[in-house]
């Protein structure tokens, strides 16, 4: 008889070792589960700062078309931004642009690759901003592969050896307002 009570104080010791092991193991899963996510969010944080990109491929390069022009090995490849007014429709998919506050500088002819069809504004004091890689439209059926285009040769024949920027957004550009600060 004297073992009866010392097989269930086994039993209940056992028991109450499994509760707070199962007990343990809950709490340990907060844990794992509340590191996990503060460490989600510091690899977000992270992310978006920058810290782990280069700046070169993200953040395009604010540009003028006679900057471009003028130093055009230097551009050529890299990601740009400009905004300019349009001065004249080339081919089915894109047209010309000239910075008139800069009297150097030929018109860029800018490849529209964005998938989205862009009408030209008819007011021509209306800028555009255009951001895109420039290219030497030097190959235009390289051009094609890269970007997955069908250009019309013949619209080029003035602007072959000349930068091309092969734009993947283009947008009407805000105006300034009475500060100086852009707004849509």
């Amino acid at each position: 008889m004297n073992q009866i009570p010392k097989i269930s104080d086994a039993v209940k010791e056992a028991s109450s070792k499994a509760n707070n092991a199962s007990n343990d193991d809950r709490s340990q899963g907060i844990r794992d589960i509340a590191v996990l996510g503060i460490l989600i969010v510091l690899a977000m944080l992270t992310r978006d700062s920058g810290f782990f990109t280069s700046n070169q491929d993200t953040t395009p390069k604010i540009a003028n078309t006679a900057e471009i022009t003028r130093d055009t090995d230097n551009f050529i490849g890299k990601n740009v931004t400009i905004r300019s007014k349009a001065v004249q429709r080339v081919g089915l998919r894109s047209f010309a642009v000239a910075d008139r506050r800069f009297f150097s500088g030929e018109p860029i002819v800018v490849i529209n690759a964005s998938g989205v069809p862009f009408n030209l504004p008819k007011d021509g004091s209306t800028e555009v901003q255009v951001t895109g890689q420039v290219r030497r439209l030097d190959n235009i059926p390289k051009i094609e592969r890269d970007f997955k285009l069908n250009i019309q040769d013949e619209y080029y024949k003035d602007y072959i050896n000349q930068p091309v920027i092969i734009a993947r957004d283009i947008a009407l550009a805000s105006k300034p307002n009475q500060v100086g600060r852009y707004s849509q």
